[in-house]
């Protein structure tokens, strides 16, 4: 059976569980359904240094769970990301039951 036209193939959203595995992960992403924030503003929401959280939304952002939303500009020239939930939705063969006819 193919999977074309479902939107995602079954791996994308392997990758998908296995982001949402970590606990921490969860709770950023809860934490961005409030309101986009950048990894400084989600670091004093989690109670971690914002380089704890990096690799994590680099989780989050791969699978297409978060994204960008805009550039901060910053003191002496740097730029901070702020990020937000990613529309996205399920393939349309993973919430049909899958029979034999």
């Amino acid at each position: 059976m193919s999977t074309q036209g479902s939107g995602a193939s079954p791996r994308r959203w392997h990758g998908v569980h296995k982001a949402l595995a970590d606990p921490l992960r969860i709770r950023l992403l809860e934490a961005l359904w409030e309101m986009p924030q950048s990894a400084r503003e989600l670091a004093d929401h989690v109670d971690l240094p914002a380089d704890r959280l990096y690799y994590h939304l680099n989780q989050l952002e791969r699978v297409g769970l978060i994204e960008i939303a805009e550039y901060r500009p910053l003191a002496r020239g740097k730029v901070e990301r702020v990020y937000t939930p990613a529309v996205t939705e399920p393939p349309q063969r993973c919430c049909q039951p899958q029979g034999n006819g």
